[in-house]
């Protein structure tokens, strides 16, 4: 091979690599986002019967916007159980896949999958339930306990007690599940007992304990409303007793 076809086919080389270039890049890579998950501080456990403890307490992360990527906020999800065993169950099924290697795996299992659904308020849909990328505390406490404002139902926000109360994703039914109409139960119509056929509820319970396990998850959006998820944190449970004024 001489000089001249040496040069020729160092050319055609270079040619072809730009031509491959240039059509990767037309036909859109597909680009992939991270988010740091929420951190969690107090994760109640449905077993215990301490009021002082029944409630959530974590820290949203700080993500940034990245180009066409937007970061929408934390995101609360909840479901309500009839039994602690499939609670458990559940649970563990979503430890499995909550790994970075997984993505957004874990996300999809508790939203998809299993069916848990967005937390709602007083105020009306909030999605995600925390909006914005800074780095807040949040203090949730689902029902009442015992008597006086300090075990009452609140969302606090950043240091400051939200206007609003925490509802069922329908922003209408209250976790006061069969509370009555009391000074301290306002809007008693809609501390409703759940239902095994309620969107929210696995099971049907045959002593009137109900148990409500949260996850918390960071949310974004890229340009073509494709939504990404961290690892989602398991915030814990709680156990409300329909049969009993207080928890």
């Amino acid at each position: 091979m001489n000089k001249t076809e040496i040069e020729r086919n160092r050319i055609l080389f270079f040619c072809m690599l730009s031509f491959f270039c240039l059509f990767l890049s037309s036909c859109g890579m597909q680009q992939y986002y991270s988010l740091d998950a929420p951190a969690v501080y107090h994760r109640p456990d449905y077993s215990t019967e301490d009021y002082a403890t029944k409630y959530f307490r974590f820290r949203t992360a700080s993500n940034s916007d990245s180009g066409e990527f937007t970061v929408l906020g934390t995101a609360v999800y909840y479901k309500i159980y009839a039994d602690s065993t499939r609670l458990n169950s559940d649970v563990n099924s979503v430890e499995t896949v909550n790994t970075v290697s997984n993505g957004s795996a874990a996300a999809r299992r508790v939203i998809e999958t299993l069916g848990y659904k967005q937390l709602g308020s007083s105020a009306g849909s909030r999605t995600p339930f925390i909006p914005g990328s800074s780095s807040q505390e949040v203090y949730i406490r689902l029902m009442s306990n015992g008597s006086g404002d300090a075990y009452a139902a609140k969302v606090s926000i950043g240091g400051a007690v939200q206007a609003w109360l925490p509802r069922r994703f329908d922003n209408n039914h209250t976790f006061e599940f069969g509370r009555g109409d009391s000074a301290k139960y306002v809007n008693a119509s809609n501390n409703v007992i759940p239902e095994s056929s309620d969107e929210d509820v696995w099971g049907s319970s045959s002593d009137g304990l109900w148990y409500v396990n949260m996850y918390a998850v960071s949310v974004g959006r890229d340009a073509n409303f494709t939504n990404y998820y961290s690892l989602v944190t398991h915030l814990g449970s709680v156990r409300i007793d329909s049969g009993s004024e207080d928890n």
